[in-house]
């Protein structure tokens, strides 16, 4: 039997699955720790004297690779549920340092029934308010309005975040649901 580069591959695609780890551990945790007379049963008892310490081997490096799969995966979620939170605390802070005239776009969008309005194309609130993803392009093909001095006019609409995370903050509320 040789062993090349794809034995190799194959055999690391197998030992990533979780599933193929549990039941390699499973089956050969129950071959170690399973009393004489059960295994006598199934007619391993010989299996077992024989290769204990190979299957003792497979049973370890599945088990230490299976809890590194399991310690992965709570890593990862832990991660994102800190990133997430510190994606909602850096975007409340930048809603909350808007200067009034940005902010005042925002109250007008909030007004607004679809959360829609006209606005220029080439104005730096628009451009700034676009660039931190706070309000899109209301569709990718539009009909263009010329405004006075042939000034761009296009539909833009609120990001979902930015009305969901007004409606939850109590700070944002009272910043952006006054009147003006």
């Amino acid at each position: 039997m040789s062993v090349d580069g794809n034995t190799i591959k194959e055999l690391e695609k197998l030992l990533k699955a979780p599933y193929i780890l549990l039941t390699l551990a499973l089956c050969s945790g129950l071959l170690l720790f399973l009393p004489d007379f059960i295994v006598k049963k199934m007619y391993l008892l010989d299996f077992r004297d024989k290769f204990g310490g190979i299957i003792g081997v497979i049973f370890l490096i599945s088990l230490c690779l299976l809890l590194t799969l399991l310690c992965t995966k709570i890593y990862s979620y832990a991660r994102t549920i800190t990133k997430r939170k510190k994606d909602i605390a850096r975007r409340k802070k930048y809603l909350l340092k808007l200067e009034e005239n940005k902010a005042k776009v925002i109250k007008n969008l909030l007004k607004a029934p679809t959360h829609t309005m006209p606005m220029q194309y080439n104005n730096g609130v628009t451009m700034e308010l676009v660039s931190y993803g706070v309000i899109s392009q209301a569709g990718s093909t539009q009909a263009m309005e010329f405004g006075y001095d042939n000034e761009i006019i296009l539909k833009y609409f609120l990001q979902p975040w930015v009305a969901e995370l007004i409606n939850k903050d109590e700070q944002l509320k009272e910043k952006y649901k006054k009147s003006k």
